[in-house]
């Protein structure tokens, strides 16, 4: 969804711009986001393969099997993730009146396995599942959004915020417990933490002042944070993510991506003559 070179196709498939993203923090770090064309595309309904890396759902979960190289630097990022579902959800929510931009939370809890080879990391830990699509691109229908998620003992909590582009706004507060039973709940406030490096908003939901406790990601129309809330789960963790799409629609954001995002295509397929949803 945020490839520059979709965006910039004349007659845009989305087969054709495919890629998984890994990010791994801390040290050592890795990054890798290769997009790949739909000659490097293959799928069915428990696979999905892209490139030398797939995802393959079964009655254990998710495995993803990652073969990618990072950038800038050309190092390999080789391993294993299994994300077992603790509950499973067929819940679906509209973020725009219209219902054409779609979230739906999968596994709003669950276990994870990592196991690296390159670079050499073992992790378990609790995790989390979910997916977006939409009948166009998000910055036709967005300004901007935030969206956090707590995980605690026996639930989640998720909080979306979203500024419309047709200058309305929404927010989605839901709870999800263990059994599976969801719950709305009234928004919470949005609280301002400082923006990031350069100049990212972070709004961020909460009945009290929220606390910037470490920053993942740090670009020009996105972060990725964790955020320390007065909760009463001392054990609870809050993932936040802020988006702006004005940033990510200009050209200055528009020409970095491609540092960030290399493409590879090994066997282009015939393109459309007509545009395709994205």
């Amino acid at each position: 969804m945020f490839s520059p070179y979709y965006k910039a196709a004349r007659t845009p498939a989305p087969e054709d711009h495919c890629a998984i993203n890994v990010a791994v923090y801390g040290r050592p770090g890795r990054w890798a986001m290769t997009e790949r064309g739909r000659g490097d595309l293959a799928r069915t309904p428990d696979l999905l393969r892209v490139g030398p890396s797939a995802m393959s759902w079964s009655a254990d979960g998710l495995r993803i099997d990652l073969n990618e190289l990072c950038t800038p630097v050309p190092v390999p990022l080789r391993g294993v993730v299994h994300v077992r579902p603790r509950v499973t959800t067929d819940l679906a929510f509209a973020l725009d009146a219209d219902a054409r931009h779609i979230w739906r939370p999968i596994a709003p809890l669950a276990d994870v396995e990592v196991q690296l080879d390159a670079p050499r990391l073992a992790w378990r830990g609790a995790g989390y599942l979910d997916a977006n699509w939409g009948a166009e691109p998000l910055a036709a229908g967005f300004k901007s959004w935030s969206w956090a998620r707590t995980a605690a003992r026996d639930h989640a909590e998720v909080q979306f915020d979203v500024a419309r582009r047709d200058g309305s706004s929404a927010a989605l507060a839901i709870r999800i417990d263990a059994d599976g039973a969801m719950t709305t709940d009234a928004p919470a406030p949005l609280r301002a933490l400082p923006p990031g490096f350069w100049g990212v908003a972070r709004p961020v939901a909460a009945h009290t002042p929220p606390r910037l406790a470490q920053v993942w990601e740090d670009t020009p129309f996105y972060t990725r944070s964790k955020i320390a809330l007065d909760a009463a789960d001392p054990c609870a963790a809050t993932v936040h993510e802020s988006l702006d799409l004005d940033r990510f629609e200009s050209a200055w954001v528009q020409a970095l991506l491609g540092f960030r995002m290399p493409r590879r295509v090994s066997r282009p397929g015939p393109r459309p003559a007509r545009r395709q949803n994205p």
